[in-house]
């Protein structure tokens, strides 16, 4: 499958998948491989083209991967910033009683 996807990234999923298909139908009607023909191993065939139409898995870009860490951050973060507010909130001279 490794040699699909490489074929997929230079010609196209879509090119490739014919041609596999191809290739199976010709086999299929002529009792030997044609001249010139690369035998078909591996996985099934029609499972090779199927994989290869089906729309290629997400690869997550910068964004997606800073937005994952910034909510990470966040979640870590969070415990934190609850135990430390109510000590900045009594730091404060306006809440001491007596200042103003």
């Amino acid at each position: 499958m490794a040699a699909d996807d490489h074929a997929a990234r230079k010609h196209g999923r879509r090119t490739v998948a014919s041609a596999l298909l191809e290739m199976c139908t010709a086999l299929r009607t002529a009792d030997a491989a044609p001249p010139g023909a690369v035998a078909m191993t591996g996985p099934d065939p029609a499972e090779r083209i199927r994989r290869l139409i089906s729309a290629p898995p997400a690869v997550p870009g910068r964004l997606s991967r800073a937005l994952t860490g910034t909510a990470a951050a966040v979640v870590l973060a969070w415990p934190v910033l609850v135990a430390v507010a109510p000590a900045v909130l009594l730091g404060n001279p306006a809440h001491l009683p007596g200042a103003g």
